[in-house]
């Protein structure tokens, strides 16, 4: 077990200290995060040289039905494969990014994928129970925005003509601009209740359904801490993006690409150019967002369960083994919907005991062994003068035989 130092962090303290683990650890989470991008790629590569093949020679041959075929499988990569690929991507990244930080173990790619292995059936589950989860939330949302757009135009129809253009123009404005604001942060929010799923699987080895519940208790309240994360890999993804989408287009127009009169084999050429910087932009970019969510699933256990306070008793009790007794671990509570499951259930499981929050089956300090004093007076472990009658090192603290 590391030192670990758990506290109460901003939102800039949690992007600071993802970015230098980030560059400590540069080229293997680059590697880990490859291989989902590299699929990604070639899935959008297929289904847009199959559609724009097809709207250039729209015909009944094979060739045309062959088109469509690399396309309908471009899409199931792109909207089936790769989503769930990315999650236990994510996942493992996740566990991996935990144990280094909580145990000191370092990220490797061999070791990442193993641990994704153990939960890949959870994950999974989880995956599909997000979809469903988000496709109700938008569409709850869609409904909501619909009744209010409705009720607006109602109201404001009914007494717009009696209103001056500018006022009526500046009511206008103000709706929208509340409207937007609103669903950013219901997104947000729901961002929010669902970003700690992978962590609860992956770290503390509940299952699908618990872990959802989990989610939702750590994640409430942190919709802002999301906007800044989210915000932050925005303008790091897109400032990536143009940083390697800009020479290329150079060198297009050096070349005279953009002087090609087929609209549709122009459109080809700038696809296959912008998917790859997209997803070269992702695989730099991705490793941040999932260190980002590790510290900040960390400093929601801080803020709203003590878990700083519960490490620096596991200390206190592993120097002074006696006062192990007088510890009794605090259930972790679960959300209503969820069925009652306390956390010391999951602490005879394999995976939960090699968990960073069980600290690698935390095990206290052996006790200190008696050595024999020698004649010359002097500490037998550091050589340092010893006081006579002594039974204790006062450099070392070593134990001496009376």
């Amino acid at each position: 077990m590391q030192d670990v130092v758990l506290e109460p962090i901003s939102t800039g303290d949690i992007i600071d200290r993802s970015v230098r683990l980030y560059r400590k650890n540069f080229g293997t989470l680059v590697l880990i995060v490859a291989l989902p991008s590299i699929l990604a790629y070639a899935g959008t590569l297929m289904s847009a040289y199959g559609y724009l093949t097809s709207v250039i020679n729209p015909s009944a041959s094979a060739v045309s039905f062959l088109n469509i075929i690399m396309m309908l499988v471009g899409y199931f990569i792109v909207y089936v494969i790769w989503p769930f690929m990315y999650l236990m991507m994510v996942s493992g990244l996740v566990r991996a990014v935990a144990d280094h930080i909580m145990l000191g173990n370092a990220i490797t790619l061999r070791g990442t994928i193993s641990l994704i292995k153990g939960r890949i059936g959870h994950l999974i589950l989880a995956g599909l129970l997000m979809f469903v989860l988000s496709a109700v939330a938008l569409f709850a949302l869609y409904i909501v925005v619909a009744i209010f757009a409705i009720l607006f135009a109602f109201i404001f129809g009914a007494m717009g003509s009696a209103l001056p253009s500018w006022l009526a123009g500046t009511i206008i404005t103000i709706f929208v601009i509340a409207l937007i604001v609103g669903i950013i942060i219901v997104g947000l929010a729901v961002v929010a209740r669902l970003m700690f799923v992978p962590h609860a699987i992956m770290i503390e080895g509940l299952n699908a359904g618990a872990a959802l519940g989990r989610s939702f208790t750590l994640g409430k309240g942190n919709w802002y801490k999301v906007l800044g994360i989210v915000l932050f890999d925005y303008f790091v993804t897109i400032s990536t993006s143009m940083a390697f989408f800009m020479p290329i287009l150079l060198v297009a127009y050096l070349v005279g690409l953009f002087e090609v009169t087929n609209f549709y084999e122009w459109l080809k050429w700038i696809t296959v150019a912008w998917t790859f910087v997209q997803q070269l932009s992702s695989i730099l970019t991705t490793p941040i967002f999932a260190i980002t969510s590790t510290l900040l699933y960390f400093d929601s256990r801080v803020r709203k369960e003590a878990y700083d306070i519960e490490l620096i008793v596991r200390r206190i009790a592993a120097l002074t083994p006696a006062a192990a007794a007088l510890v009794t671990p605090v259930p972790v509570p679960q959300p209503a919907f969820v069925p009652a499951m306390p956390m010391p259930v999951i602490a005879n499981d394999d995976w939960a005991k090699s968990s960073p929050l069980g600290l690698s089956t935390f095990t206290p300090r052996p006790a200190p062994v008696n050595v024999s004093i020698p004649s010359g007076l002097s500490c037998p472990n550091c050589s340092q003068p010893l006081m006579s009658g002594a039974k204790f090192c006062i450099s070392c603290g070593v134990r001496l035989a009376s």
